[in-house]
């Protein structure tokens, strides 16, 4: 039987998700997170997936999100979202520690993500060696990059006229010293540390919002570098949606990944 429990470990409100008549110490664990402006119950169609495959699922809300949204408290752009990113990498130790505590296996983890949440999966992919497995959907692996073609994008796009030459600098700047901090995070900069962890890529072709050239440009580099655990699968007209056949892809290739 699927359940649904609402727990709280150290102000991380979160999910679990899973079959209750499998012993917690043989589930594998995925720990699932949601995109920019969402929660973690946006997230219960994925989270029941992988529920029924076996696995035991955490879906934490992020900073700022869900049940941590700060009320008359607006999200800031670009200042939040790696805010977001950095706080939601290091707080998965605390939900790891919780597992143990609780009866689940830590030491084998697999993470998942929507949207900002597949930012996050890369950048945990690069930082935990427990993190053994991921499943990005219309993320990125390249949030150096990302921040940067967007600033220009802005800019271009009607912000030189709309805001005063220094302002553009400063915000220059500031991307500039964010991607110093970034780089050590980048799954695109630090490809070796994929190449023996399952990975699993989605995208939509089409996506307007996370341009799906990042995740092709990780797919080539995988390639080039002999990376035979990974699968790149994209839906040519897509946008930035995740359908439900990408999901039952996604339990494919772990499984297969699993059992070799």
């Amino acid at each position: 039987m699927i359940t649904i429990e609402k727990k709280t470990t150290k102000n991380i409100p979160f999910l679990v998700v899973e079959d209750k008549d499998i012993v917690k110490s043989s589930a594998p664990v995925m720990v699932f997170y949601h995109g920019w402006t969402n929660a973690k119950e946006s997230l219960m169609t994925q989270a029941y997936v992988f529920a029924l495959d076996g696995y035991a699922v955490f879906v934490p809300d992020a900073l700022l999100h869900g049940e941590r949204k700060q009320e008359n408290r607006a999200l800031e752009g670009t200042t939040d979202f790696y805010r977001i990113l950095f706080q939601n990498v290091k707080e998965l130790p605390t939900l790891r520690e919780y597992m143990e505590e609780n009866g689940y296996d830590g030491t084998d983890i697999t993470v998942g993500g929507i949207s900002m949440g597949g930012f996050t999966t890369s950048m945990l992919l690069t930082t935990y060696d427990w993190v053994t497995a991921g499943a990005s959907f219309i993320g990125c692996p390249d949030p150096v990059s990302f921040g940067k073609d967007m600033l220009v994008q802005q800019y271009e796009n009607g912000g030189k006229e709309k805001y005063p030459k220094e302002i553009w600098d400063d915000y220059f700047d500031q991307m500039d010293r964010l991607a110093s901090d970034l780089r050590h995070y980048s799954l695109a900069e630090n490809l070796n540390k994929i190449l023996e962890k399952p990975y699993f890529i989605f995208h939509g072709g089409k996506d307007e919002v996370v341009p799906v050239k990042y995740d092709r440009l990780l797919a080539e580099d995988l390639k080039k570098s002999h990376g035979k655990h990974f699968r790149y699968s994209e839906q040519p007209s897509g946008g930035h949606h995740v359908p439900y056949h990408s999901l039952l892809e996604a339990i494919d290739f772990l499984n297969n990944e699993r059992n070799q």
